[in-house]
């Protein structure tokens, strides 16, 4: 059980502190929350604990209870005074002013109207969180999403502020990023939530009312990673096909870490068309020139990986490789604000593919260290088929999850987002 008088507290826990319990005619009162009396008029109008105080009446004029009906010893306890969220109050006097026809304080009969109506057949009057959903997310460019949530119930108390949570770990709360919707209640709402980086990204929805802050569960998305619409990507016969025009049957050239060898692969994901509003134009020393969308990743031989172009991870100067065997340095990298559409492709079992010339590929295609255009290999033990038994043999095989060291949620959430795309894909061209 919370600290007593904590904000967290439900009215109904804090009734059951306060009310008489019908079984044996008396009342709970702990004496560890017995403290110096300060007037309990000085409560702040609206505020959380005159809003409890007042309920706390209301049972008392429901259950139509004066301190009469009480025996000496109880009406002793019921005088004194007790701490209910940082204020102090005698029990008695909200006995007294129930059964009182004056109107003393801030406790009228008018205020109060809307309890007393209340079924005597109810002991306690609840407050509750709120129910909120997080429904879905659709992330536009490098910076930013939308969010939709729905507030499903508002708890009993009228939620007074909704909206997302964001962080680059789970089960994000208003202490981290937060974005709140325009007004309150119940209903659906959506928002933008910006400046979410490079990461994978974990968001929910929440809703405040005085009871305390309820969120939806998790989403999570990683920002999506690609191409611009006529990207040159070279198929294993040496020919070129614009990136909006691969498909699955098609034959590319790619990078084979595991022999350090040219080879050939298709795509075991291709996603097709989307739109932002900007691109990162990277120039390398042979004059080729590459559009990426967010972070896709290039070729780093001095880091031995694939890392992002627009970090301190890839400087000016660092050294990737072309699709003719070549060695090419970065010499330049801009952010290009200007509407783009977009691609992306993933080879089977290799991941990587040669856009505009440049070995391009994502953050599964570090898998080990690479070191003269090949993997060095560990002797860590492969990961059994079992722990990714929801996922199609198609990915398991197609990106190589035995050999991945990244989190198994991640990795199913990773393909869900695969999977997701593709459904919304087949959804647009049924239309």
């Amino acid at each position: 059980m919370e600290k007593y008088g904590s904000l967290d507290w439900t009215l109904n826990e804090a009734l059951r502190q306060f009310i008489p319990a019908a079984e044996d005619g008396g009342v709970f009162l702990p004496k560890e929350y017995k403290q110096p009396m300060t007037d309990w008029n000085n409560m702040p109008e609206g505020s959380y604990e005159e809003q409890i105080y007042r309920d706390l009446v209301a049972v008392y004029v429901t259950h139509d209870l004066s301190l009469s009906d009480f025996d000496a010893s109880y009406q002793a306890v019921l005088k004194e005074s007790y701490r209910f969220g940082g204020y102090s109050f005698p029990l008695a006097s909200a006995l007294m002013s129930s059964s009182s026809s004056s109107s003393s304080a801030s406790l009228s009969s008018a205020s109060l109207s809307s309890h007393s109506s209340a079924s005597s057949s109810s002991s306690f009057i609840e407050m509750e969180l709120p129910t909120v959903t997080t429904d879905s997310y659709v992330n536009h460019n490098p910076s930013n999403a939308d969010i939709n949530g729905t507030v499903v119930s508002e708890g009993g108390t009228s939620v007074t502020e909704r909206g997302a949570v964001w962080a680059t770990s789970p089960n994000p709360t208003i202490s981290d990023h937060k974005v709140a919707a325009i007004g309150g209640g119940a209903g659906s709402f959506e928002l933008n939530i910006s400046g979410i980086g490079y990461s994978t990204v974990y968001v929910r929805a929440y809703a405040t009312n005085t009871a305390g802050t309820a969120y939806g569960s998790d989403v999570s998305f990683v920002p999506e990673l690609c191409l611009a619409k006529g990207t040159r990507i070279q198929l294993s016969d040496g020919s070129h096909k614009n990136i909006e025009d691969i498909s699955y049957d098609d034959k590319l050239l790619v990078w084979n870490f595991d022999d350090g060898k040219f080879d050939t692969a298709c795509p075991v994901w291709v996603k097709q068309e989307a739109t932002t509003d900007r691109y990162n134009l990277l120039t390398f020393s042979d004059g080729s020139q590459l559009k990426t969308i967010n972070q896709h990743r290039i070729f780093n031989k001095q880091a031995g990986a694939f890392t992002w172009p627009m970090t301190d991870d890839t400087p000016l100067g660092s050294t990737s490789f072309s699709a003719s065997g070549e060695e090419v340095t970065l010499v330049s990298k801009e952010v290009i604000h200007e509407e783009v559409q977009y691609y992306n492709v993933i080879t089977d079992s290799h991941f990587n593919l040669f856009a505009n010339g440049i070995l391009t590929s994502c953050r599964l295609n570090n898998l080990y260290p690479i070191e003269n255009m090949k993997f060095v290999k560990s002797t860590r033990q492969d990961r059994p088929r079992k722990e990714f038994s929801e996922i199609s043999d198609r990915f398991y095989y197609g990106l190589r999850l035995w050999e991945q060291t990244t989190d198994a949620g991640e990795l199913y959430s990773y393909v869900y987002r695969l999977e997701k795309i593709e459904q919304m894909v087949m959804v647009d061209a049924e239309r």
